[in-house]
């Protein structure tokens, strides 16, 4: 479906999908070995966060008292962003926008149906108590991303939905910037309560609500 954010330079359109899997599912899509080693050669949060690698769990046993997930998939376009000159801040502009509202919209949700993997590193500390070497500061509420888990995204997305991922490289701005996140429940929900949730949840936000 079709929502829109308004900010102080301009108001965006962007797309929202929910597609339910099953654990088991979910449990066919990964490949620790292959992402937590992209993990260590590529990010820098690797061994920074104790949301990420080595520090984050096998998905198996993360999430293994739920039986399914519902998979969030947003994407903004980034011809929206011309106002910004940078195509590196085009991305991190549009990324901005749908963390926020993904995340903020999974805690809610879950404090009634479940758990949910966020979008990305968890960030309810800046820094993360990990650079300091001291224990997590909010080990209840801490999050972590698919990728984290060693879930295959691109691979998710590309099965699970009609649009794939695209990724900004030096020189080439993608058509979009997507961010993906899931709900994990016992409840018998539907992707259209999920919908309809998030509409009355993303009114309140472009109202200037919590």
């Amino acid at each position: 479906m079709s929502m829109y954010a308004t900010t102080p330079s301009a108001t965006l359109h962007y797309a929202f999908e929910v597609c339910e899997l099953s654990i088991d599912e979910l449990n066919s899509m990964v490949d620790t070995d292959k992402f937590w080693g992209m993990c260590k050669s590529g990010c820098v949060n690797y061994e920074k966060k104790w949301c990420c690698p080595p520090f984050s769990p096998a998905l198996k046993d993360y999430v293994r008292m739920w039986q399914k997930i519902y998979i969030i998939f947003m994407r903004i376009s980034t011809s929206q962003f011309d106002y910004i000159k940078n195509n590196y801040l085009k991305i991190k502009a549009g990324n901005a926008i749908l963390k926020s509202r993904m995340d903020s919209f999974l805690r809610m949700m879950s404090e009634n149906y479940g758990n949910f993997i966020s979008t990305g590193s968890c960030r309810l500390c800046k820094p993360c108590k990990c650079k300091e070497t001291l224990p997590c500061a909010y080990p209840t509420k801490m999050t972590y991303s698919l990728e984290a888990l060693g879930v295959d995204v691109n691979l998710l997305i590309q099965s699970k939905f009609s649009t794939p991922l695209q990724w900004y490289k030096k020189g080439y701005l993608p058509e979009y910037t997507a961010v993906v996140g899931g709900l994990l429940t016992n409840s018998d929900l539907t992707n259209e309560m999920i919908c309809n949730e998030y509409k009355k949840f993303d009114a309140k936000k472009n109202k200037g609500g919590d």
